[in-house]
């Protein structure tokens, strides 16, 4: 544009509109936050919320920066919520903080679900994130994490692991990094909503977490659905959520 030619590094872009101008969000070859690594893809289809923060999932050049990333680290999680600008939320190779009840020691960030992330603005300074990952290390298994960020911290915490208990349930949840745990949504006051798998049948299933809160159980498959004289669950289609917690689906 206007005779400046984009080069193989610097030929992606992400904007953003919010009634005052297009306003260029990242663009590989530019400087990541957090690292230094400079960004090579962005998404093509970014995560915002109602306040409208961006988060979005990008990867990081081998090559360039004073960093460059590696095999093991080219991907990261970036958002707008804090209200500090841009930031990393969290990167692959990052070592999980301790968790309740904790993971096993050197349990590290594997690869992300490539799906649509849950977001939420929960405060004028704070905000919430749930994602989808795969563990390495320690563990392999897979599980929905969330970041809950403020202009000095990023906390995160596992929502739901595989291979335990699903609340409400006598079975352990299945992969949670697949199309059931991209169903993942989340109010504006950071109350989430997502669909897994259960082992030993197979079962889809709905679960819900409050902000702050425990995670509950919404239905199973094979849960007798009120109002149909008897009828049972069988398959989630397109759940939502609105204000407040409210759910639908």
């Amino acid at each position: 544009i206007g005779g400046v030619t984009a080069s193989p590094n610097t030929f992606m872009g992400l904007w953003k509109e919010g009634g005052t101008g297009l306003k260029l969000l990242a663009r590989s070859g530019d400087s990541a936050p957090g690292t230094d690594a400079v960004f090579d893809i962005l998404p093509t289809v970014p995560a915002i919320n109602d306040s409208g923060e961006v988060t979005f999932l990008a990867s990081l050049s081998l090559t360039g920066g004073t960093t460059p990333a590696t095999t093991t680290n080219d991907t990261g999680l970036w958002s707008e919520l804090g209200s500090t600008g841009l930031q990393l939320l969290i990167r692959e190779d990052d070592t999980l903080p301790t968790q309740v009840p904790p993971l096993p020691a050197g349990t590290k960030v594997g690869k992300f679900a490539s799906g649509a992330y849950a977001t939420a603005h929960t405060s004028a300074t704070t905000g919430e994130a749930a994602f989808a990952i795969t563990f390495k290390g320690g563990s392999t298994d897979t599980a929905v994490l969330r970041a809950s960020v403020d202009p000095l911290n990023v906390a995160i915490s596992v929502v739901a692991r595989q291979n335990t208990l699903a609340p409400g349930t006598t079975q352990n949840f299945a992969s949670l990094n697949g199309s059931y745990t991209d169903s993942m949504r989340m109010d504006a006051t950071g109350n989430l909503l997502f669909a897994a798998l259960l082992t030993s049948p197979s079962k889809e299933g709905m679960w819900y977490q409050p902000l702050g809160g425990a995670v509950t159980k919404v239905f199973i498959a094979g849960d007798t659905a009120p109002g149909t004289s008897g009828a049972t669950f069988k398959n989630i289609k397109s759940p939502a959520i609105g204000s407040a917690g409210v759910i639908t689906f």
